[in-house]
């Protein structure tokens, strides 16, 4: 996995995160709301996945350890990595996640 921390001197919004993450050339992403202290379980995906933060902290633990993205942060998760994830902040976590099983490149 990979984690591109936000480059701008500038608070991230919906519509600038999802412009970074486009960089990558994956084709389709979707705003997710998730509320404070959310929690997905232990899970993998036959594809590469993006995800970015909007807003809030979320940390995904993966074998090697944990990794956490804060607003405007970006993770690259390869192919059949497990993770789970949690939002760990009082606020509502906005984090915009992004999957596609072909990328554009």
């Amino acid at each position: 996995m990979t984690v591109y921390k936000w480059p701008h001197n500038v608070e991230p919004t919906a519509e600038s995160v999802a412009a970074e993450m486009a960089r990558f050339g994956f084709r389709s992403y979707d705003l997710q709301t998730v509320p404070p202290w959310f929690f997905r379980s232990r899970h993998a995906h036959d594809e590469e996945e993006i995800r970015g933060a909007v807003t809030g902290v979320t940390t995904f633990h993966f074998d090697e350890g944990p990794v956490t993205l804060e607003a405007g942060d970006i993770l690259i998760i390869p192919s059949g990595c497990s993770t789970r994830s949690a939002a760990t902040t009082g606020a509502r976590s906005r984090p915009t996640r992004a999957r596609a099983a072909v990328s554009a490149t």
